[in-house]
Protein backbone atom coordinates (compact mmCIF):
# COMPACT_ATOMS: atom_id res chain seq x y z
CA UNK A 1 0.00 0.00 0.00
CA UNK A 2 1.08 3.49 -0.89
CA UNK A 3 -0.37 6.43 1.55
CA UNK A 4 -0.01 9.67 0.19
CA UNK A 5 -0.41 13.33 2.44
CA UNK A 6 -3.84 12.81 3.73
CA UNK A 7 -5.00 9.94 1.89
CA UNK A 8 -5.82 6.76 4.16
CA UNK A 9 -6.84 3.66 2.75
CA UNK A 10 -8.53 0.70 4.85
CA UNK A 11 -9.97 -2.65 4.54
CA UNK A 12 -12.84 -1.73 5.84
CA UNK A 13 -13.41 1.79 4.57
CA UNK A 14 -13.26 2.93 8.37
CA UNK A 15 -11.87 6.41 6.88
CA UNK A 16 -12.61 7.79 3.48
CA UNK A 17 -10.21 9.43 1.08
CA UNK A 18 -10.49 12.94 2.73
CA UNK A 19 -9.87 11.40 6.03
CA UNK A 20 -13.64 11.23 7.58
CA UNK A 21 -15.09 8.42 9.76
CA UNK A 22 -17.59 6.52 7.83
CA UNK A 23 -20.99 6.99 8.67
CA UNK A 24 -21.01 3.30 10.13
CA UNK A 25 -18.25 3.71 12.44
CA UNK A 26 -19.35 6.62 13.65
CA UNK A 27 -23.02 5.00 14.70
CA UNK A 28 -20.91 2.35 16.38
CA UNK A 29 -19.05 5.08 18.58
CA UNK A 30 -22.67 7.15 19.04
CA UNK A 31 -24.17 3.74 19.79
CA UNK A 32 -20.92 2.77 22.66
CA UNK A 33 -21.09 6.68 23.98
CA UNK A 34 -25.18 6.08 24.36
CA UNK A 35 -24.17 2.43 25.99
CA UNK A 36 -21.98 3.93 28.82
CA UNK A 37 -24.35 6.65 29.44
CA UNK A 38 -27.18 4.37 30.03
CA UNK A 39 -25.46 2.32 32.34
CA UNK A 40 -23.89 5.07 34.21
CA UNK A 41 -27.19 5.87 34.65
CA UNK A 42 -28.33 2.76 36.03
CA UNK A 43 -25.92 1.46 38.09
CA UNK A 44 -23.35 4.13 39.45
CA UNK A 45 -23.91 5.19 42.93
CA UNK A 46 -27.18 7.10 42.70
CA UNK A 47 -28.24 5.19 39.78
CA UNK A 48 -32.15 4.42 38.91
CA UNK A 49 -31.19 0.82 39.96
CA UNK A 50 -30.15 2.35 43.85
CA UNK A 51 -33.20 4.78 43.64
CA UNK A 52 -35.36 1.38 42.74
CA UNK A 53 -33.75 -0.27 45.74
CA UNK A 54 -34.25 2.44 48.50
CA UNK A 55 -37.93 2.63 47.40
CA UNK A 56 -38.56 -0.62 48.09
CA UNK A 57 -36.90 -0.59 51.68
CA UNK A 58 -39.05 2.86 51.93
CA UNK A 59 -42.01 0.79 51.63
CA UNK A 60 -41.01 -2.08 53.38
CA UNK A 61 -40.22 0.05 56.27
CA UNK A 62 -43.26 2.05 56.00
CA UNK A 63 -45.02 -1.65 56.45
CA UNK A 64 -43.41 -1.63 59.72
CA UNK A 65 -44.09 1.72 60.70
CA UNK A 66 -48.03 0.70 60.67
CA UNK A 67 -47.34 -2.24 62.87
CA UNK A 68 -45.47 -0.58 65.42
CA UNK A 69 -47.85 1.90 65.70
CA UNK A 70 -50.78 -0.44 65.86
CA UNK A 71 -49.00 -2.18 68.83
CA UNK A 72 -48.22 0.83 70.45
CA UNK A 73 -51.76 1.99 70.60
CA UNK A 74 -52.77 -1.49 71.81
CA UNK A 75 -50.02 -0.73 74.43
CA UNK A 76 -51.24 2.78 75.38
CA UNK A 77 -54.69 1.50 75.92
CA UNK A 78 -53.49 -1.15 78.18
CA UNK A 79 -51.01 0.86 80.32
CA UNK A 80 -54.53 3.52 80.47
CA UNK A 81 -56.71 0.62 81.80
CA UNK A 82 -53.86 -0.37 84.22
CA UNK A 83 -53.46 2.70 85.24
CA UNK A 84 -57.57 3.54 85.51
CA UNK A 85 -57.46 -0.34 87.52
CA UNK A 86 -59.93 -1.49 85.12
CA UNK A 87 -60.70 -4.97 86.76
CA UNK A 88 -60.77 -6.55 83.73
CA UNK A 89 -57.36 -5.89 82.52
CA UNK A 90 -56.06 -6.03 86.00
CA UNK A 91 -57.74 -9.83 85.56
CA UNK A 92 -56.53 -10.73 82.14
CA UNK A 93 -52.38 -9.40 83.36
CA UNK A 94 -52.62 -11.24 86.48
CA UNK A 95 -53.67 -14.64 84.66
CA UNK A 96 -51.08 -14.19 81.67
CA UNK A 97 -48.57 -14.31 84.33
CA UNK A 98 -49.54 -17.45 85.20
CA UNK A 99 -52.13 -16.32 88.92
CA UNK A 100 -55.22 -17.17 89.61
CA UNK A 101 -58.00 -16.51 91.57
CA UNK A 102 -58.59 -17.29 95.25
CA UNK A 103 -60.32 -20.99 95.88
CA UNK A 104 -59.53 -21.79 92.64
CA UNK A 105 -57.68 -25.17 91.20
CA UNK A 106 -55.54 -25.74 88.50
CA UNK A 107 -55.47 -28.38 86.24
CA UNK A 108 -52.26 -29.15 84.02
CA UNK A 109 -53.09 -30.90 80.76
CA UNK A 110 -50.43 -32.50 79.52
CA UNK A 111 -49.73 -33.45 75.43
CA UNK A 112 -49.35 -36.98 74.09
CA UNK A 113 -45.81 -36.21 73.19
CA UNK A 114 -45.01 -35.35 76.66
CA UNK A 115 -46.46 -38.38 78.70
CA UNK A 116 -43.79 -40.51 76.74
CA UNK A 117 -40.86 -38.75 78.17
Amino acid sequence: MVYRGSEIKSRRGATNRSGLISARVRLWILLGIVAVILLMLLFSGDGLWHSFVLKRQIIVMEAKIDSLETVNAQMKQRIKGLRSRDPDIIEEEARSQGMIKPGEKVYLMRHKSEKSK
